[in-house]
């Protein structure tokens, strides 16, 4: 049985995009979607300046963190952070552009939590990056006729 590959369709030099900021526990996140008739095709990602830390390892409730990190420690947790973040949404645009469905990347990165989730938007959740990722993504799909009616 021979396999169907599918082509990646290039990318031109100009496409449509919409920016959205979102709030997190960790701080703001801003995430870019551009499109490609119609449909999104890359997914781009960063942590504001805002970032915080969480006070304590997650992993290890008794181990409390220095409440005195320096900028330096910040600034390279954050950059490790932003390095995670774009090896993500490389991934995701890479499926968008061989033209897997936004829905499967939805699936598999809705629900996904930190340590300190904070809540965004009318009644949603950023749960983590991953989550936030997730719920843009979605907010930029077609309504579906059932959705509509609720």
């Amino acid at each position: 049985m021979s396999q169907v590959i599918p082509e990646k369709i290039p990318r031109p030099d100009s496409l449509p995009s919409k920016s959205t900021k979102v709030k997190l526990g960790c701080g703001s996140l801003y995430i870019h979607v551009t499109f490609y008739n119609g449909k999104p095709f890359e997914v781009f990602a960063s942590l504001g300046k805002d970032l915080k830390i969480i006070d304590e390892d997650p992993y290890n409730p008794h181990d409390k963190l220095s409440e005195e990190m320096n900028s330096k420690q910040i600034a390279l947790f954050g950059g490790c952070m932003n390095t995670n973040m774009e090896a993500l949404c490389r991934s995701i645009s890479l499926g968008l552009r061989y033209g897997l469905p936004p829905e499967d990347y939805i699936k598999q990165l809705i629900g996904i939590q930190c340590p300190k989730p904070m809540k965004y938007g009318k009644g949603a959740k950023g749960l983590s990056c991953s989550d936030a990722i997730a719920n843009i993504l979605r907010s930029h799909l077609p309504k579906k006729e059932e959705d509509s009616h609720v």
